[in-house]
């Protein structure tokens, strides 16, 4: 296997290009930075951006932090919720910005721990 070093070199080129991006971009995120409305925007569409080709320790780095953040953007806790579950379940478990429709849908759509991780959650409605 001669290209496995290229291989391997190209992995951890990808891997810093965008982990430590996000990382750093994450880090400003949850720093307490007072930041005006565009700036805060602008660093969550920075994270939209780069979650999308992070590894999976970036990943569930951001789920644990961003579930428990009340004003976490919607659609990112859904992305995070509804990736493999052991970066789903953080934010199953705990994060409030997650609604009933959202719930629902994950239930539906995913396997059995997706599930139970939803029945742990602190307070699930009937509907739910």
């Amino acid at each position: 296997m001669a290209g496995t070093p290229l291989l391997g070199r190209l992995t951890w080129l990808a891997a810093e290009v965008v982990d430590v991006p996000l990382t750093k971009v994450g880090d400003f995120y949850f720093a307490g930075h007072d930041l005006s409305k565009r700036e805060r925007d602008l660093v969550v569409d920075i994270l939209r951006q780069v979650i999308r080709h992070a590894e999976m320790d970036v990943r569930l780095s951001l789920a644990e932090r961003l579930a428990i953040h009340d004003q976490a953007p919607h659609d990112l806790i859904v992305t995070l919720a509804n990736d493999r579950i052991e970066i789903a379940e953080p934010i199953l478990l705990r994060s409030d910005v997650l609604q009933d429709p959202d719930l629902i849908d994950i239930i539906r759509r995913h396997a059995e721990a997706y599930q139970i991780a939803v029945a742990k959650r602190p307070a699930v409605s009937t509907a739910v």
